[in-house]
């Protein structure tokens, strides 16, 4: 098991929205599979996150007319895995499911949420080893 902490930055766009959003997000990790060559972890946290502009507007979908606002909690949870490519380098790649809301906040009356699924794939350089 290990616990960390992720800054990470989304771009959503579809044909109502176009926004960029920034978060902070502690996390923690299970691994099942924790071999020196590769290893498969389950991993959960929530953090927020920063939309630049109020996310998500309004699609009028089944009637619905709420708008998101800038700050929203931001909850990811997932599958992922690491393959060791060399004594410095790792792959990344994992499933996740993303929930964006802003907690229905006392200071607001609109909470349309928005949830999605998403795949990340990157590379771990460790200069140390």
């Amino acid at each position: 098991m290990s616990v960390g902490l992720e800054f990470t930055q989304v771009y959503i766009t579809d044909d109502i929205n176009q926004v960029l959003g920034l978060g902070i997000r502690p996390f923690f990790r299970f691994y099942p599979v924790n071999n020196e060559n590769f290893k498969l972890y389950f991993s959960s946290g929530a953090g927020l996150i920063y939309f630049f502009k109020n996310y998500p507007k309004p699609s009028g979908f089944f009637g619905d007319l709420r708008e998101g606002t800038k700050l929203n909690g931001c909850p990811k949870y997932g599958i992922g895995a690491e393959i060791k490519i060399s004594s410095k380098i790792n792959i990344n790649a994992g499933l996740w499911h993303y929930h964006f809301s802003n907690g229905n906040n006392p200071n607001f009356e609109r909470n349309p949420g928005h949830d999605s699924n998403g795949f990340s794939v990157g590379l771990t350089f460790n200069p140390g080893k």
